[in-house]
């Protein structure tokens, strides 16, 4: 998700539209507020992470059965897990959201999470790769 704010011509910063949607699910939903992943799978593009070709490889493991943690796990490497800990630091960087109270401090919340705890880590990866599967497979031409 870009989350580039853009300077208006009254010289106010302006959010995209998309990163508003999203911070308003979390800002609106206490489920979400409340789930470290959740709060933090909706601010990241999961094609940030996840490329065609991992997408490919993963959609064919679910196919056979296996589940998306499973995979995740499999397609993970050392390069994943960088560019995850530099997604999630710079979402933190941009926060507090001026108008999201709720929505800023859940992802706070969700990002001290993910430092402390390998099991948020690995559920955020997972959730990731399965929000990824419809984008990659549309763009593919995958899906019927």
């Amino acid at each position: 998700m870009d989350v580039t704010a853009q300077l208006s011509s009254k010289g106010q910063l302006t959010i995209p539209k998309a990163v508003r949607d999203a911070l308003g699910l979390v800002e609106g939903d206490e489920e979400a507020r409340e789930d470290p992943v959740e709060s933090l799978a909706l601010l990241l593009a999961p094609n940030d992470l996840w490329n065609a070709f991992e997408i490919i490889d993963a959609t064919e493991s679910l196919d056979t059965g296996a589940t998306t943690a499973v995979v995740a796990d499999h397609l993970w490497s050392a390069w994943h897990e960088q560019r995850l800990e530099d997604l999630v630091h710079r979402l933190r960087g941009r926060l507090p959201v001026a108008g999201f109270p709720a929505a800023s401090s859940a992802i706070e919340n969700g990002c001290r999470a993910f430092e402390r705890d390998p099991c948020v880590r690995a559920r955020l990866r997972a959730e990731l790769l399965l929000d990824a599967l419809p984008t990659w497979a549309d763009a593919l031409g995958l899906v019927a």
